[in-house]
């Protein structure tokens, strides 16, 4: 345990005087298996989710811990289909549209 801890500080120090890392304030918080900084959102946030597939436990999520709207994208056809079969509350706004460098 000591090792590990150890070992993280050194890391943040590491990646804060390349100033890569952060030190604000604010703490993370868990949503998910993703640790989030979630101080500045309220019902009236919105968030994209890019990718979503077959999997929208995150994004459910973000609506029951702040009741946020999600729009969630993904041009795959398992996914438009797969979201298609499911029922999602009114602040899941699903897009069928991708983000690529290229048209």
């Amino acid at each position: 345990m000591v090792l590990k801890l150890l070992k993280l500080t050194i890391r943040r120090h590491r990646l804060a005087r390349a100033k890569v890392l952060d030190e604000t304030a604010h703490r993370p918080t868990r949503v998910g298996d993703w640790a989030l900084v979630t101080e500045p959102l309220h019902a009236g946030s919105v968030v994209y989710s890019f990718g979503v597939g077959d999997n929208v436990a995150w994004d459910l999520a973000m609506i029951r811990q702040f009741g946020c709207t999600v729009h969630a994208f993904d041009p795959t056809p398992a996914s438009i289909a797969w979201i298609a079969r499911q029922s999602l509350p009114p602040e899941f706004v699903f897009h069928d549209v991708g983000i690529s460098n290229f048209d």
